[in-house]
């Protein structure tokens, strides 16, 4: 159980939920052109926590049907779901750690590239799940 996926997820849920709760006062700002959206800290973390307990309950379902999920793709999943879910829990605590001092301009230029290369990447995070989860059903393992 340990070594499955769906550990891994319930240990990266309740990893964001943690650092959601206790910082809850900070908020993120993703602008996007001319539209910001502006997210607290602790809704950020609900949100995660919740797709990651939908992605565990996915994996646990495979697991108990026989099925076969490909071991780099569960890997590949999970380290771009914390490293995306990392940087934005980073950018929202302390921005300048991500892009350094740099003048305002230059500084929400960098913010809005980062933030928007992590979406981006919890996105792409999630389609390589899609992928696994449907090659681990039609892959039986064989008894």
């Amino acid at each position: 159980m340990k070594n499955s996926p769906a550990f891994a997820c319930w240990m990266i849920a309740g990893l964001s939920l943690v650092v959601g709760i206790f910082s809850q006062d900070k908020i993120i700002d993703i602008q996007f052109h001319d539209t910001y959206f502006v997210i607290s800290q602790l809704y950020l973390s609900l949100f995660f926590s919740f797709v990651l307990g939908l992605e565990a309950v996915g994996y646990q379902l495979i697991e108990r049907n026989k099925g076969r999920l490909i071991r780099g793709l569960n890997w590949i999943h999970l380290v771009l779901t914390f490293g995306s879910i990392s940087v934005l829990f980073l950018v929202s605590i302390d921005p300048d750690a991500i892009i350094g001092n740099q003048s305002e301009f230059k500084r929400w230029q960098s913010l809005e590239a980062v933030s928007i290369g992590a979406v981006l990447l919890f996105v792409f995070s999630q389609l390589v799940y899609l992928l696994n989860l449907g090659i681990g059903f039609f892959r039986r393992i064989k008894n």
